[in-house]
């Protein structure tokens, strides 16, 4: 399963799509509190990807800490604009491990998966 955390509803089709082609469960949340995450199980979930214009930049380090507690060993990514290169780096020293732009991702989004299903195999 692959967790995305978003608001932009225009988006999720193309994760959607991705997953769908590895077999891959998509959950959508439009924030980190939402009591889905709770109910699931990490050993279930290859990755967390998180849109930073979902979240404050502020909210970053909690963000981060708050997934890799519920979800323990699970991927945390996170993409954002290119142009907002502080958010960008600000979520990498948070612990987000890719940090993408979204033109990255869009290019990359199947291979990105792929990569991420194989390393929870």
């Amino acid at each position: 399963m692959i967790v995305l955390l978003s608001k932009d509803l225009f988006f999720v089709p193309v994760v959607q799509s991705a997953a769908k082609r590895l077999h891959q469960q998509l959950l959508v949340i439009s924030h980190v509190e939402d009591s889905k995450l709770e109910a699931l199980e990490p050993s279930e979930v290859v990755a967390v990807l998180v849109d930073l214009s979902a979240i404050s930049a502020e909210m970053l380090g909690e963000t981060a800490e708050h997934l890799s507690s519920v979800l323990p060993g699970v991927i945390l990514a996170a993409f954002g604009s290119h142009v907002h290169t502080g958010r960008l780096e600000a979520a990498s020293a948070s612990g987000f491990n890719p940090v993408l732009t979204r033109g990255q991702l869009n290019n990359r989004l199947p291979q990105i998966m792929q990569e991420w299903v194989e390393s929870r195999a």
